[in-house]
């Protein structure tokens, strides 16, 4: 962050409840132009798991990320985590290959397109 300041946003934040409890942290793996895409990555607490906050921090992510003017935005999962695999389908992410991450093993890649404009 000290590197390139103008570019903080790109980078991870806690995920904080009206309450102020801190419930995980969401973010992108870094600016699309150094790491090649925009990808998201959440996670949630466990005692605060199931209750929506992993769709809604992605949800807004890649929200953020079309304001930005990305095309496109991608998030890696591992096979077996289903709860997450479940959000990235909801949210309109399609399967698009596989990787093999040095600390997570095999992880599924997803993307989801900016919606097109339609004219009226």
């Amino acid at each position: 962050m000290e590197a390139s300041p103008d570019r903080r946003d790109w980078m991870a934040r806690l995920m904080v409840t009206h309450t102020r409890q801190v419930i995980g942290h969401c973010g992108f793996h870094g600016p699309p132009e150094v790491i090649g895409r925009a990808e998201i990555g959440y996670t949630v607490f466990t005692q605060f798991r199931g209750m929506g906050y992993a769709k809604e921090a992605a949800k807004a992510l890649v929200q953020w990320a079309f304001a930005q003017g990305e095309k496109e935005v991608y998030a890696s999962v591992s096979p077996d985590n289903a709860p997450s695999l479940a959000v990235v389908k909801s949210l309109g992410f399609k399967q698009v290959g596989t990787q093999d991450d040095e600390v997570d093993g095999l992880e599924l890649v997803f993307a989801v397109q900016q919606p097109k404009q339609t004219s009226r």
